[in-house]
């Protein structure tokens, strides 16, 4: 299953920030994707995650075809 989704990364032409990340994380799971110098690790299953969450609260706000923008420290 792996090898398939790691070609739906590379082919499938619907992607999103949530999609590639979803697809990323089925591949790649817990393997680290940031490591910043303070000690904090995100791997992509969690990011996938974090990702998911954010889309859901803005979904629940917003009307499809509305425009966001998200503004992150």
């Amino acid at each position: 299953m792996k090898v398939i989704d790691r070609a739906a990364v590379l082919v499938r032409r619907d992607h999103t920030l949530g999609t590639i990340l979803e697809r990323l994380a089925k591949v790649q799971g817990k393997r680290r994707l940031v490591e910043e110098a303070g000690g904090f690790d995100l791997s992509y299953a969690q990011a996938a995650k974090r990702v998911a969450r954010w889309a859901g609260g803005i979904a629940r706000k917003t009307s499809p075809g509305d425009r966001v923008v998200i503004a992150c420290p």
